[in-house]
């Protein structure tokens, strides 16, 4: 019997000794003492057996701390493909899963687009690897539930998950379709607000999300408030009539249609709910988000049967006057940079900021080809987070 060790540590492949002849053959599967000579010091006190149809998928969970196990996996008879993430380095093993992902999924991109239809084959591509990150989360959480993980570890696996799938997915969508400086750097703020987001959907504090109202149901709420309040006047009924008219006119100034008041984040913490909206950084033409903004955070102002405070993080620490007019408006509280960090830190429980920058190293964790196209069109200055 030998081990043959593979990239991960305590992985390894068990060849036992096998004795065939005419009549069939004989092998030792398992031996205590031939294990331990080997270096494996585990006592297997429990055999299991499963079969599977051929293309059945099954995940092999593990077992942490004082649920720790080790496993002995058999192929009994066929074949089986089996894949290992190891999620106590993480990076390493992540990065590799989802660049050997991204390999399989451009090779099926590579029979239904043409070399030239780059744009649709990177959207494609873009899917595919997000779907891949979803399939991973899905079994950590899985595992995290069965096997009582802490919120922090939940977390941070959460975190270099969506880290290195997001490190692959720059990568690979630069070898279709070569970002210029204004599409990367852009592209880098798109992913900021997610990756935050991330503390919020796996909080260390008691926070919990609500579902914003719908501008429709906060326009009757109020016309009914004010109608109830005309109709006590003691006035001329035509007058009443006049004033619920100007309310109506008042109403079509402010709106066409439907207002949306759902942003990038809403939570409660104690009897405040808070409503978040993440900015990479203000630019030039913010002049229509700003005044939406604006509209938004008087209507939730106005909402007397609930407490809000509307809240705006910013990943840039650069300022501009619609940044100003938001931030003197009296109706967005907005902090930019390491302040923005530290107000996610006082609401989730997690410094995030920390995270960031002990497991965020862009230009090492690039592949070779990644990094010099970086290098070459001088893009590492928006790879800071």
């Amino acid at each position: 019997m030998k081990t043959i060790e593979t990239k991960i540590k305590n992985l390894l492949l068990i060849e036992p000794k096998v004795f065939e002849d005419s009549r069939g053959f004989f092998m030792e599967s398992y031996n205590y003492n031939t294990f331990k000579e080997l270096g494996i010091d585990n006592v297997f006190v429990q055999d299991n057996i499963s079969k599977s149809s051929k293309g059945v998928l099954r995940g092999l969970h593990f077992q942490k701390d004082e649920y720790a196990q080790a496993k002995l996996v058999y192929v009994l008879r066929g074949a089986v493909l089996d894949i290992t993430v190891d999620l106590r380095s993480q990076k390493e093993e992540l990065l590799c899963y989802f660049r050997n992902r991204s390999n399989e999924i451009l090779s099926e991109l590579a029979i239904q687009y043409s070399a030239t239809d780059f744009k649709r084959k990177a959207s494609a591509f873009n899917r595919g690897i997000i779907s891949s990150k979803e399939t991973l989360l899905s079994s950590l959480l899985q595992v995290s539930q069965n096997e009582r993980w802490t919120s922090q570890d939940i977390l941070e696996c959460v975190l270099m998950i969506t880290y290195t799938n997001y490190v692959v997915m720059l990568e690979k969508r630069n070898s279709i379709w070569e970002y210029d400086y204004m599409s990367f750097s852009r592209r880098i703020g798109e992913l900021w607000e997610p990756f935050c987001k991330l503390c919020f959907t796996y909080p260390l504090r008691g926070i919990r999300p609500y579902v914003p109202p719908l501008f429709s149901n906060v326009q009757r709420e109020l016309t009914t408030e004010i109608t109830t309040y005309i109709d006590q006047l003691n006035i001329q009924p035509d007058e009443r009539l006049k004033l619920k008219g100007y309310y109506d006119k008042v109403w079509g100034l402010v709106t066409s249609g439907e207002i949306k008041l759902e942003c990038d984040l809403h939570f409660e913490d104690g009897d405040i709910k808070y409503v978040v909206d993440f900015k990479s950084g203000f630019g030039s033409n913010e002049k229509g988000n700003t005044n939406r903004l604006l509209l938004v955070g008087s209507i939730y102002r106005n909402i007397e049967t609930e407490l809000y405070r509307c809240l705006i993080f910013v990943r840039s620490t650069e300022n501009n006057n619609y940044l100003t007019t938001l931030s003197s408006s009296g109706l967005w509280d907005t902090t930019c940079g390491v302040d923005a960090y530290t107000r996610i830190h006082r609401f989730t429980g997690y410094d995030i900021y920390k995270w960031i920058n002990e497991n965020i190293d862009w230009m090492n964790d690039f592949s070779v080809e990644m990094r010099e196209v970086v290098a070459r069109k001088q893009l590492e200055e928006y790879l800071i987070w």
